[in-house]
């Protein structure tokens, strides 16, 4: 029978002699191997089981999902040290945990997977490198189902983990990718410097990364598969919301939302009228429809080093067009919105109002040059003095802002 250790102990004297072992254990390592009360909490991890790598920076989240009293806080205080003093590494990780494990409750023990897939989520999204790598969809099963189980979901999930296990541990055995975006930059650069007869032998992505990038591409597939079987597993009721939060978090850039298809929601909850909630509809679907157009040009861009030749110039053209949809898009409804609707309307509600003004200030920035000062001038000096002031200025900034900081927000 495994020995547990904690506050249940029985007896001040016996945690004592718990916390000096463990001490000992962190001094002495080598010797404290072959100590009973270390050696009864081994847990024996098999060569392919993912172990993601313990930091110090971890020591908060483990401490939290954990639940340690205060006197396991100061002994896991006492492990970290031991842990810095080592290179980060799967072993060392190993034996942290198993020491960890030694002043763990029963009720700590069953929260030990909890706490390891917080730190396997955190270390897809801060090692994530391409699209759709970051995120942990069963976790965001499990959150969208709220205790609501199935064995078909249950089936997948636990599926679903054991493979992108196996994913992360050879992603983390690789030689890290830092910048996928750093990668396809210096991989352009090449490709324009090089002559054309080579583009297509040499465009490839070097050999030192493109394993790395094939296994983030394969734990993205994973992902986009995952996702498609738990929306068809679910109850129709949740499918929806699960689908749209997932890909969202593996895709944020394509799911900004639209402020002018926001607007219009809140027009038509205020003033429902046929035509707009007509357009609405139309243009949720609408939307809908980019988003899944810049989900296949992010997946394509991000893997395109692998295959070479025009992959990379045919994949940037892909997103500069989604990215020019994503503009038309907002442009195209806020034109709708206007001819459905007259000024007179709009204007009763607040949402109405904000509206008018994005468009009266869009009316006046279209197609403008912000580089030419003169120009700029000319069409926002409202008093004819030849200078931009008060009121003027203001309406400047907010113009530039929502056209160029427009564009920019749809950078994918």
């Amino acid at each position: 029978m495994k020995m547990r250790i904690g506050p249940r102990a029985s007896g001040f004297l016996h945690c004592c002699t718990v916390a000096l072992s463990l001490q000992f254990a962190v001094a002495c390592p080598a010797l404290a191997a072959a100590s009973p009360l270390v050696a009864a909490t081994r847990h024996a991890h098999s060569a392919d089981e993912y172990v993601p790598v313990v930091l110090i920076r971890d020591m908060p989240l483990l401490e939290r999902a954990l639940q340690l009293d205060e006197g396991q806080r100061s002994i896991l205080m006492a492990l970290s040290t031991e842990l810095s003093a080592s290179a980060p590494s799967r072993e060392s990780s190993i034996a942290f945990l198993e020491s960890l494990r030694a002043i763990l409750t029963d009720e700590q023990m069953a929260l030990i997977p909890d706490a390891l897939r917080e730190l396997r989520r955190e270390r897809m999204q801060t090692a994530a490198g391409i699209g759709g790598e970051r995120v942990d969809v069963g976790m965001v099963a499990e959150r969208h189902l709220r205790g609501i189980t199935s064995e078909a979901t249950t089936q997948i999930i636990q599926r679903y983990w054991r493979e992108l296990d196996l994913l992360l541990a050879a992603r983390d055995a690789a030689e890290p990718l830092t910048s996928a975006n750093a990668d396809r930059d210096s991989s352009r650069v090449r490709r324009s410097e090089q002559p054309s007869a080579d583009r297509e032998t040499r465009g490839a992505a070097t050999s030192g990364t493109s394993e790395v990038l094939r296994t983030r591409v394969l734990i993205r597939e994973l992902n986009d598969n995952a996702i498609a079987e738990l929306t068809a597993a679910m109850p129709e009721a949740l499918a929806k919301d699960f689908e749209l939060n997932a890909l969202a978090e593996g895709y944020p850039n394509a799911f900004v939302p639209s402020g002018t298809l926001e607007q219009l929601k809140a027009i038509a909850a205020e003033h429902p009228s046929p035509a707009l909630v007509s357009l609405r509809d139309e243009a949720a679907r609408k939307l809908d429809e980019l988003r899944t157009a810049a989900v296949k040009a992010i997946r394509k861009r991000d893997a395109a080093p692998l295959y070479g030749g025009t992959a990379q110039e045919d994949a940037d053209q892909q997103i500069a067009k989604c990215e020019r949809a994503y503009a038309d898009f907002e442009n195209w409804l806020l034109a709708q919105i206007t001819e459905t609707e007259s000024p007179e309307q709009l204007a009763k509600t607040a949402s109405g109002r904000a509206l008018l003004d994005r468009a009266k200030v869009a009316e006046l920035s279209s197609g403008h040059n912000w580089d030419d000062q003169q120009a700029t001038v000319s069409r926002f000096d409202r008093n004819g003095d030849g200078e931009l002031s008060g009121e003027e200025s203001s309406q400047i900034l907010d113009a530039f802002v929502r056209t160029v900081g427009k564009r920019s927000r749809w950078r994918l």
